[in-house]
């Protein structure tokens, strides 16, 4: 999959065994949002985003924010569909959507 999450440690908690749960709270509380790194250099995509609300493991992403950015410098396009407003494509490198779920639905912010 051309699509890279990159989430970054806890810089309180480096090197600790945070559940996903704490792991997640630490991310809001911080302000920091996940990155996904967009490669469409082998080809044009088309990804949805993660369920909004409660997952089947019980954590919901209510409040969770992902970025989304390309990094290839070619003429393909990443297109994320599932989130309100959408679907939302990013054709040239460097192009960002930010996401921020609401625990029922996907919006677009900044």
């Amino acid at each position: 999959m051309p699509t890279t999450p990159i989430l970054p440690p806890a810089p309180t908690t480096l090197g600790s065994n945070l559940s996903p749960t704490d792991y997640q709270w630490l991310l809001i509380a911080q302000g920091l949002a996940q990155l996904n790194k967009v490669d469409t250099s082998k080809g044009s995509y088309t990804e949805a985003a993660p369920a909004p609300g409660v997952a089947s493991s019980g954590q919901t992403a209510q409040g969770k924010e992902i970025v989304y950015t390309k990094v290839s410098g070619d003429g393909n396009a990443f297109t994320l569909t599932g989130v309100q407003g959408g679907p939302y494509m990013l054709s040239a490198k460097f192009d960002v959507i930010k996401i921020k779920s609401d625990g029922t639905n996907w919006w677009p912010v900044g």
